[in-house]
């Protein structure tokens, strides 16, 4: 019992002790509506437009699918094709690791301050992003994208070396309530097309 008790205080002592700033925390392992990290709308359909290039993606709890992407979750494992590339990913704690075609997947995954920061590599692309509720920030390879939730949607742009065009995205709420991993992965992969 005394055993116990000092375990006890000792497991309390070291949550008492705060990060280093810049720190990352671990993720959620199920989002609530207090910790969600992208505002959502109800349903399941995802809408991403880029200039004139509108895309669409089914989001349930099986997985993603649009044109040209179908990945599929089955326990820390997420599956499927994408842009005609087999992808293979394992989400495990804060780590996402895999291949996407012959490359390699290896993503980093955390909180800070009220954000889900991501950071490494999705195949040939590096990627840093930075999502909450109210912006997305997001350098996916050569573009960068930079939104601001207004009303109903996250809105701004994305540059990718030349002229900037607009963006409008609308996140389902069938995304936002997975884990974090869960999101890192399935929302990198629709920025990463």
């Amino acid at each position: 019992m005394r055993c116990l008790v000092g375990g006890f205080a000792l497991l309390v002592s070291l949550t008492a002790i705060p990060l280093e700033a810049g720190e990352l925390k671990p993720p959620v392992e199920v989002s609530s509506v207090a910790d969600r990290v992208l505002a959502a709308r109800p349903g399941d359909s995802l809408l991403l437009v880029i200039g004139d290039r509108i895309i669409t993606a089914r989001v349930d709890r099986t997985g993603m699918s649009s044109r040209g992407v179908n990945l599929r979750l089955s326990g820390d494992r997420l599956r499927g094709q994408m842009g005609g590339q087999r992808v293979d990913l394992e989400m495990r704690s804060e780590r996402i690791r895999g291949h996407i075609g012959n490359l390699e997947v290896a993503l980093e995954v955390g909180r800070s301050e009220g954000s889900l920061k991501i950071k490494g590599r999705f195949g040939a692309r590096a990627v840093e992003e930075d999502l909450t509720p109210g912006a997305v920030t997001a350098e996916v390879g050569p573009c960068r994208y930079v939104l601001k939730f207004q009303h109903v949607e996250y809105a701004g742009q994305v540059g990718c070396g030349g002229q900037p065009e607009p963006v409008h995205l609308r996140v389902p709420a069938t995304l936002v309530a997975r884990s974090d991993v869960e999101n890192a992965a399935l929302f990198t992969a629709l920025l990463s097309r």
